[in-house]
């Protein structure tokens, strides 16, 4: 997985997010998306530590910017939803994994980086060391195969959220 992680975090829309570029409306579309596979992968799996419920922080966060909503159609975000709604219950795990350890990390880097009057409680944790320590305690090496798929799929609605975006500027 650490070639894929390396190309989602070098996309043009994470590239564009860690250089303060990302647009208002932009931010509010990636926040969406990010409520479209917690929603996914929340409707799957019952965590044991509340405080790894992220849909909900992300609807608000959304909410609170009062943004439309994305203004292009993105056929691998759909794709990514469906298939963690077609996950075995142990494969939903892979999603946990590439979604909420990606918040746990570089999501605390992108709360430095963002503007201060842009909600960040999605990245907001009580005990993140917790929240690792749950989370890796579900992952073995039979989720390899679906963490890549979730990180290639990832990286395509990145790249359709980006390209969406410079068509529309």
């Amino acid at each position: 997985t650490r070639d894929l992680h390396t190309q989602a975090e070098r996309s043009d829309l994470m590239q564009c997010l860690l250089r303060g570029h990302m647009s208002r409306q932009m931010w509010a579309d990636l926040l969406y998306t990010q409520y479209v596979i917690f929603r996914a992968i929340e409707t799957r799996v019952t965590f044991e530590i509340g405080e790894l419920h992220r849909a909900q922080l992300a609807l608000n966060d959304w909410q609170a910017l009062a943004c439309s909503l994305p203004p292009c159609c993105l056929p691998s975000l759909d794709a990514l939803a469906a298939r963690i709604a077609a996950c075995d219950h142990q494969q939903v795990w892979a999603h946990v994994y590439v979604h909420y350890l990606a918040l746990l990390y570089g999501g605390q880097i992108i709360r430095r980086i963002l503007p201060t009057d842009i909600p960040t409680t999605l990245f907001d944790f009580a005990d993140a060391d917790a929240c690792k320590t749950y989370v890796r305690s579900h992952l073995d090496l039979d989720l390899a195969d679906e963490a890549c798929e979730s990180f290639r799929l990832t990286i395509e609605y990145y790249n359709e959220l980006y390209r969406c975006h410079q068509k529309h500027s």
